[in-house]
């Protein structure tokens, strides 16, 4: 078995097991999610999702060039920005839009029995 070569993929063929699962999602997910919809739907909020872009590529872009060009000083004025900024967003830095709880979590449905807290 382990010299098995299917269609000459080598060590790649691991892969293949994705595709029955993947069909038992499309087969029987599927048919079982119920549509939702927000009664109060939002818009996308395209500030920060552009703000999140810049973030990860000033976190990836030094991760995987600054060992190549030999750590040089943009790649750690971008690492040091962003632990900044993680810094600074979770010491309670402000939101555009605070957290919604779940329906589930109303102030009525808050007993013990609900998984809600207080």
């Amino acid at each position: 078995m382990i010299s098995l070569d299917l269609m000459g993929l080598g060590w790649r063929a691991i892969f293949l097991v994705n595709l029955p699962v993947a069909l038992l999602v499309v087969l029987f997910g599927i048919p079982l999610l119920k549509e939702t919809r927000a009664q109060d739907p939002r818009k996308l909020d395209l500030v920060g999702m552009a703000l999140s872009m810049v973030t990860l590529g000033a976190l990836i872009v030094p991760l995987i060039e600054g060992r190549e060009a030999g750590w040089p000083l943009w790649s750690w004025l971008s690492l040091i920005a962003c632990w900044d900024r993680c810094r600074r967003h979770s010491a309670g830095g402000s939101s555009a839009h605070p957290p919604r709880s779940p329906p589930s979590c109303s102030s009525s449905a808050s007993d013990k029995g609900s998984g809600c807290r207080p």
